[in-house]
């Protein structure tokens, strides 16, 4: 008798077309200007066409592709350094110009490290309890695809990518107490890292006291937690928004969820964090029921991903960690950031629906 499979964790999938939904109208919201709800409407296009290859191409193939994915994620990083193609703006070259798009390797690069580790961990069995012949040679390689994030700069990605590749080796076997030592090794890099970066230095001095700065550097800061606070429960109302108007820096992208506050109130952003929850739920309910360890991993380092990003953009908007310049997944205006998520969902999606009754 052949076997049964359970349908797609459709769920999942509504949840994310709902999150999804609430960006494009709160996009349009923040920044009154059809052209950027027109450009993320043509995102959308291209996004659920990803969405669909993810559903329906048995992640078992993406074992095969990590060689060249990993190989075509570290050019297009350093293709973003080359005069003509790589794209800079704030001060930051992390995009390419191609034209009709522009795209964002690193987003590129957090699905394809996560691809990486999830097949490693399998390989390495029980090798992962070794250092040296276990995660020693893994984290070499995701170290490589961090730097070269870095040098952008963009320390706030490669943060999101240690952070979940710290996860996924946690629950791949590492033990504990080499995961300690590397883990205070990183904190001790990214102090270095900042010590040397002046501007990195201010995102600290805002976060510590952005009321110190609030004319300077913390002006940002100070500016979201006044959107944040004057939303109350129910919100000014959609459209209503008086921080988006030259006070609120990027209140379509980084921000997005300070405006959802101050024009949905405590519910609206209550509702935000929710559909979050649920994702998060599912997703572990994936990765816990998946028909084999490639699947398992696969599926948890996509949650962690979806989940500390989100985690963090809120954290971020709300004064409790130093700005990260991580956008809300799903919710913000982007076009890479909204193809690779709706991919990794997709991805998810055919994990869910390849496992036995």
């Amino acid at each position: 008798m052949p076997k049964q499979y359970r349908k797609p964790d459709y769920i999942i999938i509504a949840v994310t077309a709902f999150l999804v939904l609430i960006g494009l109208l709160m996009i349009f919201s923040a920044s009154f200007e059809f052209r950027y709800l027109q450009k993320q409407l043509i995102s959308l296009v291209i996004a659920v066409s990803c969405f669909l290859l993810g559903f329906n191409l048995d992640y078992h193939l993406y074992k095969k592709m990590v060689t060249p994915l990993l190989g075509v994620t570290a050019l297009f990083l350093l293709l973003t350094y080359v005069p003509g193609i790589g794209h800079t703006a704030g001060g930051a070259s992390r995009w390419l110009n191609f034209g009709i798009i522009i795209f964002q390797p690193s987003e590129l690069a957090k699905l394809a490290v996560i691809i990486f580790l999830a097949l490693s961990l399998e390989n390495k069995g029980a090798k992962v309890k070794d250092f040296w012949k276990g995660i020693g040679p893994i984290l070499l390689g995701v170290g490589v695809i961090m730097a070269l994030i870095i040098k952008q700069p963009d320390l706030g990605t490669a943060m999101v990518i240690a952070m979940v590749t710290g996860l996924m080796i946690l629950v791949g076997g590492m033990q504990v107490w080499q995961f300690l030592i590397v883990s205070v090794i990183g904190v001790r890099m990214v102090y270095w890292i900042i010590e040397h970066n002046q501007y990195q230095k201010d995102r600290i001095l805002a976060f510590m006291d952005p009321w110190k700065h609030y004319l300077g550097i913390g002006f940002h800061t100070v500016q979201s937690l006044l959107a944040v606070g004057s939303g109350g429960i129910l919100g000014l109302g959609l459209g209503n928004s008086r921080q988006k108007f030259s006070y609120l820096p990027e209140p379509f992208t980084d921000y997005i969820f300070a405006i959802i506050c101050e024009e949905l109130g405590f519910l609206g952003a209550f509702v935000v964090v929710i559909l979050f929850a649920i994702i998060a739920f599912r997703g572990v309910r994936i990765a816990r029921l998946a028909p084999d360890r490639f699947g398992m991993l696969l599926a948890f380092g996509i949650t962690s991903l979806i989940t500390m990003e989100a985690i963090l953009n809120m954290s971020v908007v709300l004064a409790l960690v130093p700005p990260t310049g991580i956008p809300l997944i799903f919710v913000s205006f982007g076009g890479t950031s909204l193809m690779i998520s709706l991919m990794s969902i997709g991805i998810l999606a055919n994990i869910s629906k390849q496992i036995p009754l």
